[in-house]
C-alpha cells in the first residue's frame, strides 16, 4: 500500500502501512508536515523528514528491528539498527515491518506466518536487506505479503499468495521476490489479500481476492494477474482496506469500490458491495487514511471526516457512519491504524486517540484515549 499526501493536485513523499489477516492497520501523516507514520498490529513506525526511523508499541516479534524481540514501548525510540541509514519509505504488516532506504535497499524485520521474512513463524529482529532486487522506490505490506515498487518502474512481490494477491499468475506463496508483469508503476497499495498498482499515466491494475469487488474490475472473481481497473479519471493516489479500495484522482475526488457492509465506502446504505469504482459526491481530499473497515479524511476546508465501522471508528464515538461525518475542524493531515488515530492540526500539533493496548500511540503509557490528546513525544 502506498499512501501519499495530496494537496492542490501535487503528490508528496510516499508512505504506507498495513496490518493483519483481517484487521488491516495503516497509519499515515504526510511528509509535508515532517513525519510519515505506519502501523501494524499494535506497533507503529514514525519516519521523520530527515530519514530517521522511530518505533513504538508491540515488539515481541522483532517488528521494531532493534536486534532482539522487545516488549511494549510506550514512547517512540530510535531504531538503532537503522540509525545511520536514511529511510524514505516505510510499511507494516501484521507483525512485521519493511522499509526502503535512500539507496534503494529494501529491508524487512519481524515475523510472518508465510515466508516473506524467513521460515514459517521465525522471528527476524534485525533489519535484513532483501537481495536480488533493483534499487527500490517504495514498499507496501499486506497482512502476510509484500509489494515493492522499483525506481525503474518495475514491481516485485513475495509472501502469502492464496488469492493471487502477488499478481504473478498463480496462487503459490513465494519466499523470494518475483517480478510482476507490469511496467512504469509509481505506487502500490495492499489490502488483506489484494493489491492495487498505479502507473505513471494514472492507470490502475489490481490482483488478489475479489469476493467483495475490492479490485474494481467489474466482477467478483479473484485475479492472479494484474487486471486493468476502469476509472473515468487520472488517479494520483491509491489505498486499500480489508475488503475495499479507494483511489484519489488528480482533481482530489475520491473513488471507492468493494465491501460496504460497515459503511466503508461512504456511499450510504444502498450498497452491500460494488465491483466498479464509484465517486463519493462533493468530497475533495486533502489527506486520507484507512484501516480495515473505517476511513478518515481531511477535506479542502480542513475538516476531519470519518465513516465506516462502529467497532473501529473510535473517532465517531463508536457510532459508525455510512456517509462522511464531520469529527472536528482545524485538521491538516490524518493517519489511522486499526483503532489508533493520529492527526496534525493547522498549528502543527500532533494529536492522537484510540486504542493504545501496546503503547502504539507513543504517549508514554498503555491507556486508551477516547478523545484527542497532544502527543508530547512526536514533533514536526
Amino acid at each position: 500500500l502506498s499512501l501519499r499526501f495530496i494537496k492542490q493536485g501535487n503528490l508528496f513523499k510516499q508512505t504506507l502501512a498495513w496490518n493483519r489477516p483481517r484487521v488491516l492497520e495503516w497509519v499515515f501523516i504526510s511528509s509535508e508536515v515532517g513525519m510519515s507514520i505506519c502501523g501494524g498490529f499494535g506497533h507503529c513506525l514514525f519516519l521523520q523528514r530527515d530519514g530517521v526511523l522511530l518505533v513504538t508499541g508491540k515488539g515481541t516479534h522483532g517488528q521494531h528491528g532493534m536486534g532482539s524481540a522487545m516488549y511494549n514501548k510506550t514512547k517512540p525510540i530510535l531504531c538503532n539498527k537503522l540509525s545511520k541509514i536514511e529511510i524514505c519509505s516505510v510499511s507494516c504488516g501484521f507483525n512485521f515491518s519493511a522499509c526502503v532506504d535512500s539507496s534503494g535497499n529494501l529491508y524487512t524485520f519481524g515475523c510472518m506466518s508465510c515466508s516473506c521474512l524467513s521460515s514459517k513463524f521465525i522471528k527476524q529482529s534485525t533489519p535484513k536487506v532483501v537481495e536480488n532486487l533493483p534499487p527500490m522506490l517504495s514498499v507496501s505490506c499486506g497482512s502476510y505479503f509484500l509489494v515493492a515498487v522499483a525506481k525503474d518502474g518495475s514491481v516485485w512481490s513475495f509472501g502469502d499468495n492464496v488469492c493471487g494477491q502477488l499478481g504473478l499468475g498463480h496462487t503459490n506463496a513465494e519466499s523470494a521476490p518475483k517480478r510482476v508483469n507490469l511496467s512504469d508503476i509509481v505506487a502500490s497499495a495492499c489490502g488483506t489479500e489484494h493489491s492495487i498498482f498505479l502507473d505513471k499515466h494514472g492507470k490502475l491494475y489490481a490482483s488478489g481476492r475479489n469476493s467483495s469487488g475490492c479490485l474494481g474490475v467489474g466482477d467478483y472473481e479473484n485475479k492472479s494477474l494484474p487486471t486493468p481497473v476502469a476509472v473515468d479519471a487520472l488517479i494520483d493516489h491509491v489505498l486499500c482496506g480489508n475488503m475495499f479500495s479507494m483511489f484519489v484522482d488528480n482533481e482530489r475526488r475520491l473513488w471507492v469500490t468493494g465491501s460496504n457492509t460497515m459503511g466503508e465506502l461512504g456511499l450510504g446504505r444502498d450498497y452491500q458491495r460494488i465491483n466498479a469504482p464509484q465517486l463519493i459526491p462533493e468530497l475533495n481530499v486533502l489527506s486520507i487514511s484507512c484501516s480495515s473497515d473505517q476511513v478518515l479524511c481531511v477535506n479542502e476546508n480542513n475538516e476531519l471526516l470519518g465513516w465506516g465501522s462502529k467497532y473501529a471508528n473510535v473517532c465517531l464515538n463508536g457510532a459508525g457512519s455510512f456517509t462522511p461525518k464531520k469529527i472536528q475542524d482545524n485538521a491538516l493531515s490524518v493517519a489511522v491504524g486499526g483503532t489508533s488515530v493520529f492527526i496534525q492540526t493547522l498549528e502543527g500539533q500532533i494529536q492522537c486517540w484510540g486504542n493504545n493496548e501496546f503503547g502504539q500511540l507513543g504517549v508514554g503509557d498503555l491507556e486508551h484515549r477516547e478523545t484527542p490528546v497532544p502527543n508530547p513525544n512526536l514533533n514536526v
